[in-house]
């Protein structure tokens, strides 16, 4: 198993509380239940964990590892297995969320345009894209994460997501917190993104 993916169980689930919050934030940015797409959701426990809240979630990733830990501990989930390039082939109609935590980091820098044209895609014209990477001090920084391809700092984090949506909220976790901010960091940032 991938040392970069990580496997919770529906039974110790509160062990990745840290991963799961990403969720709770998400969950209470939406409010009463939606249509969501779960973008390379790895496992398929914050698809679940959406579900519980009342939300219509379709889930996919790539890894077969991944696919199959979900059917079998979250099988309530509608996961499909697949790359982010080719989800338009398994998915029709657009969403009130598209929810996207720790992903875009694994994208060639090159290839951050087209991922968030992907995002975009796939939400409605009211729709709202929660995101989020962990950021770098300095741009361009090598990714300490073998795993990684792509580091953002700060500021080309907060660059990027304006430059792709016209509402762009910037928030941090840290600390076991989720806090709006405006100010350079070295945290999980995250981003709630609209047009």
């Amino acid at each position: 198993m991938s040392i970069e993916r990580i496997y919770p169980k529906p039974e110790n689930v509160e062990r990745y509380r840290p991963q799961l919050q990403r969720y709770d934030f998400a969950v209470e940015q939406m409010g009463e239940p939606k249509r969501v797409l779960d973008f390379m959701c790895g496992v398929g426990y914050g698809a679940a964990h959406m579900m519980k809240a009342g939300h219509d979630v379709v889930a996919f990733d790539k890894s077969i590892e991944a696919y199959t830990h979900a059917k079998e501990y979250f099988p309530e989930v509608n996961y499909i297995c697949t790359t982010w390039q080719a989800i338009g082939h398994f998915v029709y109609g657009k969403f009130d969320y598209v929810v996207c935590f720790e992903a875009v980091e694994h994208i060639g820098m090159y290839m951050t345009g087209l991922f968030f044209a992907t995002l975009k895609h796939f939400l409605k014209p009211e729709g709202t894209l929660i995101i989020s990477t962990p950021c770098a001090k300095y741009d361009g920084q090598a990714p300490k994460n073998e795993h990684h391809k792509n580091t953002f700092s700060r500021e080309r984090w907060a660059g990027t997501l304006h430059d792709n949506f016209n509402n762009v909220e910037l928030y941090r976790q840290v600390n076991g917190k989720i806090v709006p901010t405006d100010k350079p960091w070295r945290a999980v940032c995250i981003g709630v993104c609209n047009d």
